[in-house]
């Protein structure tokens, strides 16, 4: 390298013991682009498999199925500011500071961020103005859910009371409707307050009518999204500009954040939709507070026809942070029982071991998400998955080249 070059700095990245991946950030050491993970909800079909994309710089989105199926769009590998940066991210507000549990609207000159990608989670950790924040995000097999589990330290020795605005760039529909306009149109959804459900209700303005049958209601364009948290929502916003303001304004600076106050008006079809929850936490000196914020997909005739039973049920369950904790063990105990039937080991080289187990999540995707057929996976993808999945029932069937619990083991070479 040249001696006047200047290295740019890109974050810090490293494996964890357990073989998770961990990035740190603070201001002027960030990632030049977002590290993506991909979350979905286990033992599905493809086309009815819940994605949630996340990111360590707080960009998201989020579909059932392919790009008809869409629930948020965040827009992960636009320019930040031409897309207005988007993302499923919390805020919290003392007084007139404000901060976020990632980087991409807002990060201080005395903040630091640690975003650590684990199978089954995405954990967010920071700290600013005397508290920590560790947010965790997950789907849980239970039903079509992302979670974030936010856990608010309070370090310094008195009782504080701190504001929380919840926000996900809601697009229920078809994300090729915004790919195709150049990303010049922001999110198109409806939405209302459901006042006995304390939630926020969002629909596809051009989806199905509440007459049609049970089984199309059941389609990906006959569901309904609930935004919610397990803390009384005290206020809520489902417009972008009633969130941001006037067009001078981003995500970084939001009127909302300034005046603490949010209108509280429904949105109409194919608004400009930003769902927004806001309520009021009290964290002890030198204690902690958690709290849920989550997004569930819902069948059209279940909450219309059905008295709403499929969205009580989810509320009831993620309002209870220790149920939510036993989700996300539950998640991870799963996948870690699947990556144990195979495992593969270099002596000597202390990457190859996470490297692999990373490898093997990325088969792991591409079973849930991809249509194309095994025959045309790599060898390598068809061993992983055969011996991960060995039962999956869209694979073609073939006879798996490893046993169950099986280790490979492999010899290091030296170069000549």
């Amino acid at each position: 390298m040249p001696k006047n070059t200047k290295t740019r700095k890109n974050g810090d990245f490293c494996f964890l013991k357990n073989g998770d991946v961990c990035i740190r950030e603070e201001a002027g050491n960030m990632t030049r682009e977002p590290w993506l993970m991909l979350q979905t909800r286990r033992n599905q079909e493809p086309t009815k498999t819940l994605c949630w994309g996340l990111t360590n710089n707080g960009s998201s989105f989020a579909r059932i199925g392919t790009q008809e199926g869409d629930l948020v769009n965040g827009f992960i590998h636009e320019d930040p500011y031409k897309c207005r940066q988007l993302g499923s991210f919390v805020y919290f507000k003392e007084g007139s500071r404000y901060f976020t549990d990632c980087w991409y609207p807002i990060l201080h000159q005395d903040q630091k961020l640690t975003t650590t990608y684990s199978f089954g989670c995405v954990t967010r950790e920071t700290s600013y103005i005397g508290l920590d924040v560790k947010t965790r995000c997950f789907i849980p097999n239970e039903f079509d859910a992302m979670v974030q589990l936010v856990t608010v330290t309070n370090k310094e020795d008195k009782e504080r009371k701190i504001q929380v605005f919840g926000v996900n760039p809601v697009n229920v529909g078809d994300a090729r409707a915004i790919q195709f306009s150049g990303f010049n149109s922001m999110m198109m959804a409806g939405g209302f307050p459901d006042k006995k459900l304390d939630a926020l209700i969002w629909y596809n303005g051009y989806g199905i009518p509440f007459d049609d049958d049970e089984d199309d209601d059941l389609g990906m364009f006959g569901k309904l999204l609930l935004h919610g948290a397990s803390e009384k929502l005290t206020q809520f916003s489902m417009r972008y500009e009633d969130f941001v303001g006037h067009y001078t304004r981003s995500m970084a600076n939001p009127v909302a954040l300034e005046t603490g106050k949010l209108p509280c008006t429904p949105a109409q079809e194919s608004t400009s939709s930003l769902s927004v929850v806001c309520f009021d936490i009290t964290v002890p000196a030198g204690g902690s507070k958690t709290f849920t914020i989550f997004s569930a997909a819902g069948s059209t005739d279940n909450y219309y026809h059905k008295g709403k039973k499929e969205f009580k049920a989810i509320i009831s369950k993620l309002s209870n942070t220790e149920t939510a904790e036993r989700m996300l063990e539950h998640e991870m105990k799963e996948w870690k029982a699947d990556f144990d039937k195979l495992t593969f080991n270099v002596p000597g080289n202390r990457l190859f071991g996470p490297s692999f187990r990373w490898i093997q999540y990325q088969c792991a995707m591409v079973l849930n998400l991809n249509r194309m057929t095994e025959s045309r996976c790599s060898p390598t993808a068809r061993l992983i998955i055969t011996s991960m999945f060995p039962l999956r029932e869209h694979l073609i069937s073939m006879p798996a080249m490893t046993r169950s619990g099986s280790s490979m083991r492999c010899a290091s070479t030296s170069r000549r």
